[in-house]
């Protein structure tokens, strides 16, 4: 049970790491992007164009005179540059937090089971 375990951990763990870079390295080429064609920034808010001009995704039967009709979702609160920093760097210190928790984890576990063997030994 407990190698199974550790696989859902290892497997989860190279999930987080995988998409964490890829988050960075969009968010990254956006704001690259942005910043050579500030006017694309306005796009990023727009839900039938996509970032890079194209369209998206639209829904059957879902058209300008049906979105109007529709109830309006909450919007999403406005994270600034720093608060998303922060959060990334908290994100950052939490992962790192984790990835030592789970070393410390491992390495009781070997000397759990040493002294576990000692104790055989000693009967």
């Amino acid at each position: 049970a407990s190698g199974r375990g550790g696989m859902l951990l290892l497997a989860l763990s190279m999930l987080d790491s995988l998409l964490g870079g890829a988050l960075a390295a969009t968010e990254d080429a956006q704001g690259k992007c942005v910043g050579m064609l500030p006017e694309a920034a306005t796009c990023r808010q727009d839900e039938y164009v996509s970032f890079d001009g194209t369209l998206t995704t639209v829904y059957e039967d879902e058209d300008l005179e049906t979105k109007r009709q529709r109830q309006e979702m909450p919007g999403e609160a406005a994270v600034t540059c720093e608060e998303h920093k922060s959060l990334k760097a908290e994100r950052h210190r939490l992962h790192e937090l984790l990835k030592s928790m789970q070393q410390t984890r491992a390495e009781d576990m070997e000397r759990l089971q040493r002294l576990d063997e000692q104790r055989l030994e000693l009967r």
